[in-house]
């Protein structure tokens, strides 16, 4: 049902019960003296509904606690793999990688400190990764394995939405947990699955990507493939899934805001 104006009287005073035809005669000093004003109605529009605030984490702090968690799960092994492996072969390039892995997390673990999931899977893959180089002495198979990999990943995802959990809902609740009544939301489990979907559809493109570049380059060039396309994609990903979910609450009666609430 449509909203129907807010009727308010002015602050005149009123007028006798009884009604009485419009007056033509314009007001000014020819009224006749002593005649009361007629009660006016004033139409005003229904006030919006009180929103609320769905505070998060202060973006800096989030960005550089994601940094800090890939920069030592993903692009340090990797820039010690490159490194090594045009100064001293595959091999030691494999040992490099490995070494620096098991390092932060045998650190994390003697300082009492939670080992983060992405570290212990980009170790397991590297680890898994590694051991077959080692017994091929294939760097090309080394490259393989993370390409066919992006594409089991975007199955995954695919699969999700068809069985109606999206991981993205899942993964988004790990980094920044979200209130129960709201991830319950009809409206925010559809978005959730689009946003499942868009990043099955970017591990798409970086599979592609790499694999394309990893029949048709050298190494270097795998690693700029690998390296600035996937970061590439995954920024603009990482911006469409933001503004997706912050329209969706806008839409449910929310207001995102980032930081602690005023006490």
């Amino acid at each position: 049902m449509q909203a129907q104006p807010v009727l308010e009287r002015s602050a005149h005073p009123p007028t006798p019960a009884r009604t009485a035809p419009p007056s033509t005669t314009p007001a000014g000093p020819d009224r006749a003296a002593g005649a009361r004003p007629s009660t006016e109605l004033v139409a005003v529009p229904p006030a919006e509904p009180a929103r609320r605030a769905l505070h998060l984490p202060p973006i800096s702090k989030l960005l550089r606690h994601g940094g800090l968690r890939v920069a030592e799960a993903t692009v340090i092994p990797l820039g010690l793999f490159y490194l090594l492996f045009q100064l001293q072969g595959l091999r030691m390039a494999l040992i490099a990688a490995l070494s620096w892995s098991y390092l932060v997390i045998i650190v994390r673990l003697l300082r009492g400190r939670q080992v983060p999931a992405l570290l212990m899977i980009a170790t397991a893959m590297l680890t898994l990764r590694s051991g077959i180089s080692f017994a091929t002495n294939n760097a090309f198979l080394y490259f393989l394995q993370p390409t066919l990999g992006n594409f089991a990943v975007a199955a995954m995802f695919l699969l999700s939405v068809r069985l109606g959990r999206p991981l993205a809902r899942r993964l988004a609740d790990d980094v920044c947990p979200l209130p129960a009544h709201v991830l319950d939301r009809t409206a925010i489990i559809k978005i959730f699955s689009r946003i499942t979907v868009l990043w099955a559809v970017v591990n798409i493109a970086n599979g592609s990507t790499a694999l394309w570049a990893l029949l048709s380059s050298s190494l270097g060039g795998i690693l700029l493939a690998r390296t600035i396309g996937s970061f590439t994609i995954a920024a603009i990903a990482v911006y469409l899934s933001y503004t997706w979910f912050r329209r969706t609450l806008h839409g449910e009666g929310y207001t995102l805001r980032w930081g602690p609430a005023a006490s």
